[in-house]
C-alpha cells in the first residue's frame, strides 16, 4: 500500500540477523520460489507481521503527522522486524541493478516518498524516532542519504552494514534476467500473515508469545515484557506513563549493550551486575 509506513519502536533491540545463518537461509528461500503457469510465481508464505497503528500525536515529526492527516497509515512493527528490515535492505540494493523505471519504483514504493503538501520526504521504513542512532545509520549508509546527521556505530549498525554487503555480493553474481526475476519474486510472491494490535499495552504480551521465529527473545526482553504486563494489571492511574518509562529505560539499555560494533554485550552479565548493585546496602 503506497500510504503505509512502518516504524521499529525505540524499545526494541536493533537488527540482529547475521550473514552466517539467517541471510543465506532467506536468500536460498527466495531463489526456491516456484514459477506458476502464467509467467509469475506462486505465493510464498514469509512469516508473521504484528502491527500496532501509531496515533497521530505519537508520530516523530510534522511531515509524518501531515501525511497521517491526509490518510497515510503508520504502524509500529511489534513482531517481524528482522525479516522486514532484511527485505527492505535487499530491495534497496537490488533496485540499483535494475532498469531506471524499476529503480524509481523501488525507491517510491519501498524506501521513501514525498506526499503533496508535506514538508519533507518520509521514509517508508524507519526506526522509531529520527534521532535514533540506528535510524541515522539506516538512512545514511543503507539508503545512502548523504544529508543525514552523524551516527555512532554499534553492533546493530554493523549487522545492517553486513546485510547490505551480503546482498550486494549475491546480486552482482546474477545475470540481468535473474535480477529481474528476483525482483518479481520479492514484490509479487512474498505473503505475510498480518496481525493488527489495537492496545499499546497488550502489544507487549503479544510480542513475547508470538516471537517464535528468527532470533528468540532474551531474558532481558522477557523481563521487560513481564514488567509491562504487570503495569497493565495495575488499577492506579498513570500506568501508561509507567509503561513509557519502562520502554525508554529498555531503549537506553539496548543502546548501551550494542556499543561494541563487533558483538552485542552479554545481557545475562548485565542483569547479574545490575542485581548485584541493587543488593549493595
Amino acid at each position: 500500500d503506497l500510504d503505509t509506513y512502518f516504524r521499529i519502536p525505540d524499545y526494541q533491540r536493533g537488527y540482529a540477523w547475521r550473514d552466517d545463518k539467517q541471510l543465506p537461509e532467506l536468500w536460498e528461500d527466495l531463489l526456491d520460489i516456484v514459477p506458476n503457469e502464467n509467467g509469475g510465481f506462486h505465493p510464498h508464505f514469509t512469516g508473521t507481521l504484528s502491527l500496532r497503528r501509531i496515533p497521530n500525536q505519537e508520530l516523530a515529526n510534522e511531515a509524518e503527522k501531515e501525511a497521517s492527516e491526509m490518510g497515510a497509515d503508520f504502524y509500529d512493527v511489534v513482531d517481524g522486524q528482522q525479516r522486514l528490515t532484511t527485505l527492505v535492505i535487499l530491495l534497496f540494493v537490488l533496485g540499483k541493478y535494475l532498469k531506471r523505471a524499476e529503480q524509481k519504483e523501488v525507491v517510491e514504493k519501498f524506501i521513501k516518498t514525498s506526499k503533496k503538501s508535506c514538508r519533507s520526504l518520509i521514509y517508508r521504513f524507519a526506526y522509531g524516532s529520527n534521532s535514533n542512532n540506528n535510524d541515522l545509520f539506516l538512512r545514511k549508509e543503507i539508503f545512502e542519504d548523504k544529508e543525514t546527521l552523524p551516527y555512532k556505530e554499534n553492533v546493530y549498525t554493523h549487522n545492517l552494514k553486513r546485510a547490505k554487503e551480503f546482498f550486494k555480493d549475491r546480486i552482482e553474481e546474477l545475470r540481468p534476467k535473474q535480477r529481474e526475476n528476483l525482483y518479481k519474486r520479492v514484490v509479487t510472491a512474498l505473503v505475510f500473515d498480518i496481525k493488527f494490535i489495537d492496545d499499546s499495552l497488550d502489544v507487549q504480551a503479544v510480542f513475547e508469545t508470538m516471537n517464535n521465529r528468527g532470533k528468540p527473545l532474551t531474558t532481558l526482553e522477557k523481563l521487560k515484557n513481564r514488567l509491562l504486563y504487570l503495569t497493565d494489571k495495575m488499577n492506579e492511574s498513570g500506568k501508561e506513563e509507567l509503561a513509557q518509562l519502562v520502554n525508554r529505560g529498555w531503549g537506553t539499555i539496548y543502546e548501551q549493550l550494542g556499543k561494541n560494533a563487533e558483538e552485542l554485550l552479554d545481557e545475562d552479565d548485565f542483569l547479574s551486575a545490575h542485581l548485584t548493585l541493587l543488593r549493595i546496602p
